[in-house]
Parts: structure tokens; sequence; C-alpha cells
């Protein structure tokens, strides 16, 4: 079906009455109104005359009402210009309506963003290149915007001299930021047409000037005339949208739809107007309050069909009017079909008057009467004129506090702090009540201030010294840094996870303490720190890293990320949010070999697990071939490798694959079984090569008679997986070599302290002067500058063991490195420069890079598929009797190192 017919003037009537009430928001779909078009007797008086008599009601008060019927005055056109006589019509025509509902009887309506896209297809500019064409514009339309005052006796120089020349400055300021479209509610008509309007494609211009001058002659007549007349009327509909009000506050006769009453015999562009309404309805899908009313000697020519066959008639009603709720409603239920048709004639109701006698009989006016029955100006409701000022006064006072509490409570704030203080600057946002985003470390809203708060102090001061010391020194540069941490201690847990992120942040304010020491050099940084928290197991990294990268882009000092602390699918996607904003990743702690590929922005400083597994591998063929029993007893070639099945740990499966691998490579007999870690439903233990939880597999471990490998997490699965152990077969453990995460274990001390009986080897990569061997001058420095500053580092408290802080002071000296060579290059510090820069810390090639960190050599290999240091050294450590034995420690290191064993690996 193309459209609804229907006979009769009282028909008529009654369903422009119907289409007329007030609508509310709670009035089903569509609450677009058709268009009706009347199809008039020959000769007859013209029916929109009639109607317009039917909007003149008792009282005085007149139903806001626009009527043309005759033709437009039109500008700007030519005779010539048959391609754009559609376009000009209706340019004109739209004009006449904007002028009738523009007067007060007409409703007042406003029409700022047709008016404006009617003067620029009018504006006079001169033949230029379009840089040219721009400036002249914008001192147009500034013109333009101050025309109202223009006659006007000069307010300005009655004004002291220092305030005009304030105007003057801020003069061209205002307009560049109201006509620019680029701050939201403020020139919302400039910003409708680079946001909103979908016809001539403004994605490609940043500003509304370069839009406005393909608007401007004869710009306008280069573009698809179809697309300039969809633009106009969108731009007419938009107005009509913004202006009309579905509950009247004020403006009470706005809560009516606007009605436009057109005589297609007498005014060009009629047929054009109604065409494109409906193609503009079915593009943009948005409702708008027009009511469009027409009438004319035969049908529109889009609308007609010569076979007819199309044309949907309902029966002659038996008595006028009756019939009108079944034509809207016949009306809405073909709509749906219609649109998906884009037929441009599903938005018409035609009204065939040709054969109706009661159309010469009906008297101009009937008797008014008040509701449904008339057509009255819109009133609201009595009890919203009544309590209008108490409700306003209410709202002012109860909405700014509820939001002002939602929203301090929602940044993480205490809730009522807003209204008695400064808020703190941060991009905190709670989630699962978790405080996710970026903070100054000594806000008082870092979570857990007992574990954190010590370090925390320590760091907000050294940025108040960096921001100070950056003033009196400009030449030095000052970079940001941001740890991504996961501040929340795991269920089960403990504070485990807290003390590790502890670590992390003494490791930075150690960096911070060296560089604000160093003398003033442009090649020599200083450093601010801030904290991103990405929840408990880095849930919501991704979440942390964008707010990481919105800031980034409002502080070009933000130049890299440093610290993530697991390896995780979460951990990937922050990666991968990171990368997308031009910010680099150094990892300190992070071995998965699967997270390069999620950026190529992203290094680490820490041994990868292939380079783990190798080592491992290496070390137990080693032991084997010469015959020790690390047990007391012959070990068989076989390697059990226990691994925690969580979809989301990337480490643990990723570790598990290398050393089946590396192992299966040396002629070992490989099995893998996996537990369930702490936190999951309880495994199926019917599955093969699968037990319930770390305590049965600690059991199940009982009896190998090869080498045990754990690749799980530290806490508490760990501990968890000890205690199966002891329990079972404490007088004859098996041969245990843990993971490097194992060393969050070890470095609790009270909690591995208690294990007495089990012996194992764990892998670690930085070690702590207390565990003996040669320590280099770098290492004895890094930990004398951590005990003076934190001298609970030396008691139960400290955490040094696990080798956080020196891996992560690795981490962030790396980033402090690349930006040290691109001081000395004279090259502006940022994200994207950092990136290549990190590439040169190398000896490969011409490079000279390369440097001795605390837990190693950091050479990064001088290639970009490598981004981890070259042969990173590995340590073994026995665990004994409850400590860490400094008696019998191994590490792999480089070729040269003349203290690494022959049967270690080299990195290929």
């Amino acid at each position: 079906m193309n459209y609804i017919r229907f006979p009769g003037f009282r028909t008529l009537r009654k369903l422009l009455l119907q289409l007329y009430v007030p609508t509310h928001r709670s009035t089903p779909p569509p609450h677009t109104s058709p268009m009706v078009v009347c199809v008039q007797p020959e000769g007859h008086t013209r029916v929109v005359g009639v109607l317009a008599e039917q909007f003149e009601p008792a009282g005085g008060r007149r139903v806001p009402h626009a009527n043309v019927t005759e033709r437009p005055d039109s500008t700007g056109g030519n005779a010539l210009d048959l391609r754009y006589r559609d376009v000009l019509e209706l340019r004109s025509l739209l004009g006449a309506i904007c002028n009738e509902l523009a007067r007060t009887e007409g409703g007042g309506y406003r029409f700022p963003r047709f008016r404006l896209l009617q003067w620029l297809m009018e504006v006079d500019l001169p033949s230029a290149p379009p840089e040219d064409r721009i400036v002249e514009l914008q001192k147009r339309l500034q013109d333009r915007s101050l025309g109202r005052i223009a006659h006007r006796k000069d307010p300005v120089s009655d004004l002291p001299w220092r305030l005009r020349l304030l105007g003057w400055v801020l003069t061209p300021a205002y307009f560049w930021v109201r006509q620019s479209g680029v701050v939201p509610g403020f020139g919302r008509q400039y910003r409708w047409f680079l946001r909103r309007q979908p016809n001539l494609a403004p994605r490609p211009h940043r500003t509304f000037f370069s839009l406005a001058e393909r608007l401007a002659p004869p710009e306008w007549k280069r573009e698809d005339p179809e697309q300039v007349r969809r633009l106009l009327v969108n731009a007419f509909l938009a107005d009509l949208r913004r202006e009309h009000r579905r509950i009247g506050w004020f403006r009470r006769y706005r809560t009516t739809v606007p009605i436009v009453l057109l005589d297609r015999d007498a005014v060009p562009g009629a047929d054009t107007l109604i065409r494109t309404i409906g193609a503009v309805r079915n593009e943009t899908g948005i409702d708008d309050p027009l009511l469009l009313v027409t009438s004319g000697s035969a049908l529109p020519a889009f609308v007609a069909h010569p076979d007819g066959g199309d044309v949907f008639a309902l029966p002659q009603p038996t008595a006028c009017g009756e019939d009108a709720t079944e034509v809207l409603e016949r009306w809405r239920a073909q709509l749906p079909h219609e649109r998906r048709r884009r037929n441009e004639a599903a938005w018409v109701v035609v009204c065939d008057l040709t054969n109706d006698r009661d159309l010469r009989q009906l008297p101009p006016r009937e008797p008014a009467k008040r509701g449904r029955q008339s057509f009255e100006p819109g009133h609201p409701p009595l009890w919203r004129r009544r309590w209008v000022a108490a409700v306003l006064a209410g709202v002012v006072v109860a909405v700014p506090t509820a939001v002002g509490v939602f929203d301090d409570w929602r940044t993480c704030g205490t809730g009522l702090t807003w209204l008695l203080e400064e808020r703190l600057p941060s991009e905190l946002e709670r989630i699962d009540d978790v405080c996710i985003g970026v903070l100054d470390p000594g806000d008082p809203r870092l979570p857990y201030p007992e574990v954190l708060g010590g370090v925390g102090a320590t760091i907000h001061e050294f940025n108040r010294r960096a921001d100070e010391l950056h003033r009196e020194q400009p030449d030095r540069p000052l970079v940001t840094l941001v740890l991504l941490a996961g501040i929340d201690p795991v269920a089960g847990g403990g504070d485990a996870p807290l003390t590790a992120v502890r670590e992390q942040m003494v490791g930075m304010a150690v960096l911070q303490e060296v560089q604000l020491e160093k003398a003033a050099q442009p090649f020599e940084p200083l450093v601010r720190v801030l904290i991103a928290n990405a929840g408990p197991t880095l849930a919501h990294g991704g979440t942390a890293a964008e707010k990481v990268g919105r800031m980034a882009a409002a502080d070009p000092s933000v130049v890299a990320v440093v610290g993530p602390n697991q390896s995780r699918v979460t951990t990937e996607q922050a990666l991968e949010s990171l990368g997308a904003a031009g910010l680099p990743t150094v990892a300190a702690v992070l071995t998965a070999d699967a997270l390069f590929e999620a950026s190529r922005l992203y290094f680490s400083v820490a041994p990868q697990n292939s380079r783990q597994a190798a080592v491992t591998a290496a070390y137990v063929d080693h032991l084997i071939a010469t015959g020790e029993q690390p047990t007391g007893r012959p070990l068989a070639r076989r390697a059990r490798i226990y691994v925690a099945d969580d979809p989301g740990d990337i480490f643990s499966r990723g570790f598990a694959d290398e050393l089946a691998t590396r192992f299966g490579e040396r002629g070992f007999a490989v099995e893998q079984v996996a537990f369930t870690p702490a936190g999951f439903p309880p495994g199926d233990p019917g599955n093969a090569g699968h037990v319930t939880d770390a305590a049965e597999a600690g059991r199940e471990a009982c009896d190998a008679d090869g080498v045990v490998l754990y690749a799980g997490r530290g806490n508490p699965d760990f501990r968890t997986f000890i205690d199966g152990v002891a329990y079972r077969c404490k007088n004859r453990p098996p041969y245990i070599i843990a993971s490097s995460d194992v060393t969050t274990y070890v470095a609790d001390r009270d909690v591995s302290g208690a294990n007495r009986s089990v012996p194992f080897e764990y892998l670690s990569h930085a070690l702590a002067p207390e565990l003996g061997g040669p320590v280099p001058v770098e290492v004895r420095d890094f930990y004398a500058r951590l005990y003076e500053l934190f001298p609970w580092e030396q008691t139960n408290l400290g955490r040094s063991l696990d080798g956080y802080a020196a891996l992560t002071y690795d981490a962030g000296f790396t980033v402090v490195a690349a930006a040290g060579h691109l001081g000395q290059e004279n090259i502006a510090i940022s994200g994207a420069a950092v990136w290549p820069a990190l590439m040169a810390i190398t000896d490969a090639g011409d490079e000279t890079g390369r440097y001795q960190g605390v837990s190693g050599v950091i050479d990064f290999g001088g290639t970009i598929e490598r981004r981890v240091p070259v042969d990173k050294p590995v340590a073994i450590v026995r665990f004994a009797d409850g400590a860490p034995s400094a008696e019998r420690n191994i590490v792999c290191a480089g070729r040269d190192d003349p203290a690494t064993p022959a049967w270690c690996p080299a990195d290929r």
C-alpha cells in the first residue's frame, strides 16, 4: 500500500482533532502525524481556508498555525537553474512557513538552524580560494550575530576603556567558540551541522566554517540537489523538535503540534515539500511534531499511480466522522512496512472531497466546545501551573544535592565532601564497589591506606618536589609514569596482592628520588607517578586503560605505563587500549609471551615464560645427567606439570605449555594436571588430567617419581598445594620446581615461614642481597636507598625477596633512559617518541643504550619483534626449613657472564 484514502470533510475534521490533541510521553508511537493531502472539487473554495476558520475558537485565543496560500517571495534563484528550481522553491516555501510560525499568533517558534542555512545559501561571497572564503565567511557570521544591535545605541561606548579593550579581545574568541560547535550546549545550531545532520557528509570537516563554505553560493549548486533538499527539511524539522514541548511549563501553546496549511495549487514547491518530508522521516527515523495539511485539485505525482493498484480505500461510512479513528489505526498499522520500503508516500493520508456535499453546506465555525471536540490552544493541567513554583524550588534544592552526593559516591568520594571542599582531580569511577581509575598516590581516596598509604605519601611528596624543581629548571623534562595495578585483596589471598602493589610503588619511589638528586641536565627527566587501579586481578584493565588514555590526551607529560603484575585476558585488553592511545607499556613482572601480540608498544623487563621454561628444562636435564639427587633419591626422566584451570589466566596456561614443549624436546615423559584455583567452583575429579583443587593436586604430587613443575599462582594456591604435599608425604616429598609467581608466597614470611617440612625450588627474576652471591654495585645502591627510604623493608613487613621493587624500578628507569635519549637529541618527549627510543636500548648495531639494571642487563636486542631483554637473568632459588637458602642459588644470565653455568641456555 502507498497511502490511506478516505472521504468526507467531517471525517477530516475529526481526524485532525485526534492528531491535534496534545501528545504526552505515554502516547504510543509513532508520535509523528501523517501528512493529510486533500483532493478538493474543481472550482471550489480552497479547503485550507475553511480549515483555517476552524482554528479561530471562541474566546479570542487563536490556535497556532501557518496558512500559506500565496506564492512566497523567491530570492537567489534563476529561471534557468532548472536543476535547482525545486531547491529554490522549497527554500522559499519553508521560509514562508517559518515566518508564519514565528509570529506570536503562530506560536512564536524560532528556527535558528533553518535561518542559518537559508542565510548561508544566499550569502554573497567573493570568488576566491576556499581559505579566503572561509575567513570572509567568519567575518560575515560575526556581523550577522551582531546584526540585532547594529542600529541601536552602542552601550559599549559608555564603558571604561579597559572594559572596551577586554570586549574587543574576547568578542572574536566568543564567536569562534560559539560558531565552531566544539562545546556541547553552546552554539548548538552550529554543532548540529557537524554532528547531527546526515546529508552533506560532515565528518571530513573539523570545524563548522569549512562545511559552511560548501553551503554558500555557488558551492551548494555543486552538491546533489536531493541532499540539499533533505538538509533544508532536516533543519526545519530539527528546529520544530527543539521548540515543541510535550510538557508546557512555559509557552504552553507549544504543547500542541504546530499545524501548517498549504494550498498546493497556488504554492510552488508544496509537492516537493511533502515528498522530501517523507524521505527525511524514512531516513532518520526521528519523530517530529509537524501536522501538515494540503489541498489541491489533484494528487501529487509521487502519490498518484495511473493503475491505482496500490490505493487502499476505506468503505463509504454510514455517518460522517465515525471512521476517523479507523483511518488513523490503519495508517499506523501499515506504516512500519512502508517505511522499510523507503516509500515516501507512506506518510500520506488522502482525503477525497471531490463528491462531498457537506463541504459546501458546512458553516464557517461550529460552536466551540472545550476538550476533544474543538480546536483549543494547549493548556497544561492545573496542578502543573499551581505548583510550578514549589516544584521548581524543590528541584533546585533536591536535584543538585542528590546528583552531587551520587556523583561523589560514584567517583569514590565520601559523599559529602563536595559541599565542603574542592574535589581532588582524578579519573575515578566506582565499578562493582571498587574504585577504578587514575589518581595521585597521596589522594585520600587511595584504597587500603593502612597498607599503601605510607608509600603513597612519599610518592606524593616526590611528585610535589618534581613539579617545583621543573618550574625552577624548565630545561629538565617532566615525565609522568602511570603505575597500572590491581589494588584489591583477592578472596583467600589475604593482603598479598596489596603488598605486591606496595612493593611496586616502593620501586617507583626510589626511581623518583634518584632522578630528583641528579644534576640539572636536559637529558635527566624528573618523574611524577600516578596510580591506575584496575581492580582485583586486573578485572577492569580495559576501563582503567581508557581513563589513562584520556588523561594522556589532556596531559602530554604522561608518556608511558609501567607495572601490570598479572598476565590475564583483561591485561591484554588494557594493553590494546593503551596501544590505541599511543602509550607504550613497560611491564615489570609479566612473563606471558602471548601479551606481545596485544600491542606493538608493549615491553617487559622480566624474562618471559619461554626463557624460564628453557632454563628449567636445561637445569633438570643437567641434574639427571650428572646424577645429582636434590631429594636424596634418583630422579626419573618424567615431568608432571600442575596448571591452574583458569581460562582468564594467560600466565599459568602459557607457562605450562612452554614447560611441556621444552621438557619434551629433552626427552622427558610429560603430563599435565589441571586443578581448580581458589575462588572457582570445584572441578570434575572424573575428568582425566584434572583434580578438584590445589590441595588435591599437592596430595597427588606425592606419587611423582620425576620432577613436579608447579605452573600456577603463588597466593593462595601454592600455599594450599604445599599443605597438600605436607598432609600426605612430608617425610618423603617430591622434587618441586615452582613458577616465578611463587615469589609472592616466599616473600610473605609469616606464611611461608610455617612451611619447614616441604623443600622446593622456585624461579626468580631478581635476587635480594641477603640471598647471597656476588652483588653488583647497582643492586647494592638500590637496596641501600630503598632501606633508607623505607626502613620497614628490612623487617617481616618487607617484601624485597620477591624482586617486585627492583623489577619495577628497572621498568620505570627504562622509560627514563629512553626519555633521556630523546632529550639528548633535542626531540620532544611524548608517548609516540618514547616507543622507538625504548627499542634503542641495546648495544646491537651502532647503538650504545644497553645498561646494567638492578635485576640484570637491559638490552632489547635492536629489533622491532623483540621487546624483552636478551638473556635476562633467571634465578633458581632453594627454599628449605621455612626460608629461602643462600647456599644454593643458580643464576642463568648472559653468555658473557662468568657466573653463568655452562649448561644455561642462551636466547636464540
